[in-house]
């Protein structure tokens, strides 16, 4: 015998004592295992063996099952330890001797069920979990769905010039089927199919190896306690299905004064309640607008995948509303401001004055007042909303809370102060903004003084907003280049909206500059048409 052929012989025997006890439940060992082993039968196969494996063997195996599924074989087979012949079943399942022989002649061929004697057939471990209904589901799922779209999946795309499929309405499914309804559409209008599929999803989702709650800590949904009274619901799952996330994050938290809800088309959620009464289950479609306002969190597993994107797009515009509230805010209010200076600007602010038709002088500088302090509270509310994320995602101890929140509050103090010192830095008012009403106004240097006050404390709003994060990611235990990735993602953030705003409160610069030099007057006038022009931007 070769030295070849010796390898191969001992390989084989080191197999046959191979089986899943031998890796001491490492999951992650046994998987590794079976990857090489598949890649081992790749190498073994000849491309005879493949096709035969591939067009005879696996759908006929798939049909088999599914047969005796429908008998309710397999639990006259699982019901005792004993091995049973075909008429010993066919006598529970009524049916006949001779096909339930081939069919589990089959099913022994390819070691769903193992026969121990010529024509006497015992349970293996995977005819006893095809009785779960999660399993059983899977082809019944198999059968109604997948057979009949990838049967027709060749057509459908030489009809459509082999263009990648992108619309949910009119996809392979809906050709396979003969349909115009959607899958999740069709599954609400045929309950048994429905209830399968609804099965066959949270089996997947117990055989995962890690809950997500052992990936994301569910303690820093809840602050203390007095964040545990005023918050609810806790979270809010997106398409949930029967619940599966949530029953999990409920016995790691017992949130016991909060609410966890899932949120499915009625027919899911209908089956979710008799699965998991301690959990809240509400019918809705996440095509439609978001319910729920203000929960901890808004959580989706396994949703956005299932959508092209443009209707996944359209599934988080619907959360937008409990979850950017503040942010939303804010970028009308940036919105609004960039429109009012892109107006003031046109009317001919940032040029000299003595450029303007002096018809227009007052229109284009309360324009540009006005604009101002529009994006003054677009700021604060910009700031507010940084304050309202770093609370919720880094769970900050009491004094960070007083440090975050109290930045915030004096900023928006600061806000209000500069849009009244606006309003009155002239006597009468109309003063500031049309040089032909003869006033009173203070002197341009208070303005100054105030904007250095302003600006110099935005910055520093928007350093420790922009180092909070770095500080906590610091202490978690991940690899540091993805520490200092996170780091910089949110520093990003938080630097976004520039101190900058608060330089430009003073539009009426542009009266003031007749009473300087020409040289003075060109300088300045350029860097008061340059700083309008980046405000409008945003």
């Amino acid at each position: 015998m070769s030295s070849s052929k010796q390898v191969a012989v001992e390989a084989m025997e080191m197999l046959d004592q191979l089986d899943q006890d031998a890796f001491e439940g490492d999951a992650i060992l046994r998987e590794q295992a079976l990857a090489k082993a598949r890649i081992l039968c790749s190498r073994l196969e000849t491309p005879w063996d493949s096709k035969t494996r591939m067009i005879w063997l696996q759908p006929a195996v798939n049909a088999a099952i599914k047969t005796l599924l429908q008998l309710g074989a397999f639990a006259c087979l699982n019901n005792d330890s004993e091995a049973h012949t075909p008429e010993d079943i066919a006598r529970q399942c009524d049916a006949s001797p001779e096909l339930l022989r081939r069919l589990l002649k089959l099913l022994a061929s390819t070691n769903v069920v193992k026969e121990v004697d010529a024509n006497c057939f015992a349970a293996t471990p995977l005819s006893f979990a095809l009785q779960k209904p999660g399993y059983a589901g899977g082809f019944v799922h198999l059968h109604a769905h997948v057979v009949p779209t990838m049967t027709k999946l060749p057509d459908y795309l030489s009809q459509n010039s082999f263009k990648n499929p992108s619309d949910a309405q009119n996809g392979p499914w809906q050709y396979g089927k003969g349909t115009e309804l959607s899958f999740y559409q069709w599954l609400a209008s045929h309950r048994e199919e429905g209830a399968a599929f609804n099965a066959l999803m949270g089996v997947l989702h117990e055989q995962s190896h890690l809950s997500w709650v052992n990936i994301y800590p569910p303690t820093n949904l809840l602050h203390d306690v007095a964040r545990e009274a005023a918050v609810k619901p806790l979270v809010v799952d997106v398409g949930g299905g029967i619940g599966r996330d949530m029953e999990n994050l409920r016995q790691a938290l017992n949130p016991k004064t909060l609410e966890l809800i899932v949120q499915d088309l009625p027919n899911v959620v209908e089956q979710g309640r008799a699965l998991h009464p301690e959990i809240k289950f509400m019918g809705h479609d996440f095509f439609t607008k978001q319910p729920i306002q203000g929960a901890a969190a808004y959580f989706m597993h396994s949703v956005l995948h299932d959508w092209p994107d443009d209707k996944a797009l359209e599934i988080l515009y619907n959360l937008k509303a409990g979850l950017l509230g503040s942010t939303i805010l804010s970028m009308m209010l940036d919105f609004a401001a960039a429109g009012v200076f892109s107006a003031s600007i046109a009317a001919g602010v940032g040029r000299h004055i003595k450029a303007i038709p002096p018809q227009h002088i007052p229109s284009a500088d309360k324009m540009a007042i006005n604009a101002t302090c529009v994006s003054f509270f677009a700021s604060t509310v910009t700031k507010i909303a940084v304050a309202s994320l770093l609370t919720r995602i880094f769970e900050p101890s009491r004094r960070s809370l007083a440090m975050i929140w109290g930045l915030a509050f004096i900023q928006s103090a600061t806000t209000v102060i500069s849009v009244i010192m606006l309003f009155t830095q002239c006597t009468p008012s109309e003063a500031a903004w049309n040089p032909m009403v003869h006033g009173k106004c203070w002197s341009p240097h208070v303005f100054e003084e105030w904007s250095i006050f302003a600006s110099a404390l935005a910055a520093v709003q928007d350093l420790v907003y922009g180092s909070y994060p770095a500080f906590v990611i610091s202490k978690l235990n991940m690899e540091m280049q993805k520490k200092i990735a996170l780091a910089v993602v949110f520093a990003a953030g938080a630097f976004f909206y520039p101190a900058y705003q608060l330089l430009g409160m003073g539009p009426n610069k542009v009266i003031y500059l007749t009473e300087q030099t020409a040289e003075e007057i060109h300088i300045e006038q350029q860097v008061v048409l340059e700083d309008f022009e980046e405000i409008a931007k945003f």
